[in-house]
């Protein structure tokens, strides 16, 4: 009987203890989705400042702000049934959010059918929060382009500014975290005076594109009537620019002499890769004499080996010139062989 006794209490002791656990685990994972809702609703930095007290009021010098406005949607709502208009509206904001997150931006709302984004504040984007906004961009027009809803089409305009503004935490009932300034009114009106299809850019926003480091944007003013420069509410006449495209820079590896083949010579590698990396991916011997000087060698004439950076005097140097070159477009890297 004593024996029995046991046994049935160390059952229930298991049981007690795996319910315990489950509720735990149920527990902490009804928190972590909370969490990630949280996150999805205002930036992390924010949060984890609302949740120590404090108020939430910050200045960004150059951030970057995206409007964009789908063509007709009064005339598409009147068109469709709501649940049919709301399916659409879901299908194109979804892929936005992802773009979003893709371009390590923040989505600050959806009016109706504008769509407004912001790159360039404290932990998103950074200081290339332009190049992020303008890719977003390009990838949004992307994708409309290809849209189809029902076999019909959707047209989008759309719009950016860069400069100072402020954003923040309004509200206590319902808090909502969102920005003002006169960026924002110019970013609004870089949408609405915008053309179909087209994204509509400030002077600042182009002096940024210009700097970047990683991208080649494709910009070009507008004329209206052959006159540069469109009259804006409220600023009179803007000189603006049209972002039709963007062109990654690439290191382009060459003159390894006959150890590599034109097409090896010839290729580029994106400059987000690590470049010592890339080098010696690069440096692959194709028909050279093999030798323990450090040059690029084969073992087997013909067959090719794949070439340590560290140990090739020939790879280091191009790593160094890379580096002073700053990953200048489409360098060109020659070496003696």
């Amino acid at each position: 009987y004593y024996q029995g006794w046991v046994v049935w209490a160390c059952v229930l002791v298991i049981l007690a203890a795996f319910l315990a656990l489950f509720l735990l685990a149920s527990v902490l994972v009804a928190k972590k989705d909370h969490q990630v809702l949280l996150y999805r609703m205002m930036p992390s930095d924010v949060i984890d400042r609302l949740q120590r007290g404090e108020a939430v009021i910050e200045t960004h010098l150059n951030a970057t702000i995206f409007f964009s406005h789908i063509i007709g949607f009064s005339t598409l709502s009147g068109s469709m049934r709501p649940s049919e208009f709301m399916s659409m509206l879901n299908q194109i904001y979804a892929e936005f959010d992802r773009l979003v997150l893709k371009h390590k931006l923040y989505k600050i709302e959806t009016i109706g059918d504008t769509y407004i984004v912001i790159g360039g504040r404290g932990s998103v984007g950074g200081g290339d929060g332009a190049d992020r906004v303008a890719l977003f961009a390009l990838d949004a027009m992307e994708f409309v382009t290809r849209f189809r809803y029902k076999e019909m089409r959707v047209f989008l305009r759309a719009g950016m500014s860069t400069g100072p503004i402020v954003s923040g935490v309004v509200g206590a009932a319902l808090p909502k975290y969102t920005i003002f300034g006169d960026n924002v009114n110019v970013a609004a009106r870089m949408e609405s005076t915008s053309k179909s299809m087209k994204i509509q850019c400030s002077k600042k926003t182009v002096d940024m594109l210009e700097e970047s480091k990683k991208y080649r944007f494709d910009v070009e003013e507008r004329f209206e009537n052959g006159e540069e420069g469109i009259d804006v509410k409220g600023k009179g006449t803007m000189r603006t620019w049209w972002i039709n495209d963007a062109i990654r820079k690439t290191l382009r590896l060459r003159s390894f002499g006959s150890a590599l083949t034109p097409s090896e010579r010839s290729r580029s590698f994106d400059m987000d890769d690590d470049i010592e990396a890339a080098v010696a991916v690069a440096a692959v011997a194709e028909d050279s004499a093999g030798d323990d000087s450090g040059k690029l060698a084969t073992g087997d004439r013909g067959k090719g080996r794949r070439v340590s950076w560290h140990d090739n005097v020939e790879v280091r140097a191009m790593i160094a010139t890379a580096k002073d070159l700053e990953l200048a477009p489409e360098a060109a890297i020659p070496l003696e062989g």
